[in-house]
């Protein structure tokens, strides 16, 4: 699956496109497409309140029949979904369907200052929620003036920073104690991600390659240490004699090309340095915080009157019609907004023995 293709039918739904997300509200709940592991789509949806333990063995019980396995975080329902955007769109309709038939309502609130209605939605922090569109532009202006700028020299600085400081402990390792120790090299590539991103590395791709050639940087670091310590071992040589005399050596024709099968199989650590610093920077990439710019950028602005469907707890009693209420307590269950008392959880327990799909509607 390409990066970009995947997201195309979701243009037309008014979902906003960012990098390789979709961002957009869908029957008032934020929504957040992204490419998940195994070809897979990994759908984030926002939520008022995190679903109680009786309400989520009811979702489950529904979603299960699909294949669909829901997870929890913060205010939020996640599941993957394996097959096309369209057939995910259907799946997240049914999913929103059964999630305001058992009262999981969507954000009552704007996330930034509390109040009411809010209108539009955009990324806050790690999480897609509802907002009022001047409060999340104010929000913007704020975080973007006390932001530290971000450049690819300063990535580039840190990166190699990083690098010679994780390649330290082999460097002392090998000069005070004779002794390399291959598994330190891996601290050479994690610590020139860190520096990357702490000195302020524009958080893209590009980053993963700059990373890799300051690791090479500080892998020569540490093959230097060892020829330094050889030329002291074999040659009797004191640490100042093996410095200047391995620095002659670098001009020979072959000389790294010996250096290499010396340190033999000591190089899968290495490797395993640079798996390890490559799922760190693809981790920090997808999940780190974003700059108020690139949040900013998710904002989706809500179709009033279609989007909405309940906005507080009296439009939500007054919309529900008699009938429906009636023949809930009938049949012995009724949707849950607050916490549940016992008799409620005994109707839940009624409930998970039924039968009904919300995606067979």
């Amino acid at each position: 699956m390409r990066e970009n293709a995947w997201l195309a039918p979701l243009k037309a739904e008014q979902f906003r496109l960012v990098e390789t997300e979709a961002y957009g509200v869908r029957s008032g709940y934020p929504v957040v497409f992204s490419c998940a592991k195994w070809n897979r789509i990994q759908i984030v949806v926002t939520v008022d309140l995190t679903p109680f333990p009786e309400q989520r063995a009811v979702l489950q019980q529904a979603c299960g029949r699909q294949g669909v396995y829901l997870r929890y975080g913060d205010r939020q329902v996640v599941y993957e979904w394996k097959g096309q955007v369209k057939e995910a769109l259907q799946s997240l309709d049914g999913l929103l369907a059964l999630l305001q038939e058992n009262g999981v309502q969507p954000p009552q609130k704007c996330a930034i200052c509390g109040e009411t209605a809010p209108n539009s939605a955009v990324l806050c922090g790690l999480r897609y929620d509802l907002v009022h569109s001047h409060c999340a532009e104010q929000r913007t202006q704020q975080t973007a003036a006390a932001e530290r700028p971000t450049s690819v020299g300063k990535g580039v600085a840190g990166a190699l920073l990083g690098a010679v400081v994780g390649g330290l402990p082999s460097v002392l390792m090998t000069l005070l104690f004779q002794s390399f120790l291959g598994v330190l090299l891996v601290l050479v590539p994690v610590f020139a991600a860190a520096g990357y991103f702490k000195l302020g590395g524009k958080r893209e791709k590009k980053a993963m390659w700059i990373c890799v050639l300051a690791s090479i940087v500080g892998y020569g670091l540490c093959l230097f240490s060892w020829d330094v310590y050889i030329n002291c071992n074999w040659m009797g040589m004191s640490v100042l004699e093996g410095l200047q005399y391995t620095l002659q050596n670098m001009t020979f024709e072959g000389y790294w090309d010996t250096l290499l099968s010396d340190i033999g199989t000591l190089w899968v650590f290495g490797l395993c340095g640079l798996l390890l610093m490559m799922h760190q920077i693809q981790t920090k990439i997808r999940t780190g915080v974003r700059t108020a710019a690139e949040q900013y950028a998710t904002l989706v602005e809500m179709d009033s009157g279609s989007t909405r469907v309940y906005t507080g707890s009296a439009e939500r009693e007054a919309s529900k019609p008699v009938e429906k209420a009636a023949a809930a307590e009938s049949d012995g269950y009724a949707p849950m907004h607050s916490a549940p008392d016992r008799d409620q959880k005994k109707r839940w327990g009624r409930k998970q023995n039924q039968s009904w799909d919300p995606w067979d509607r």
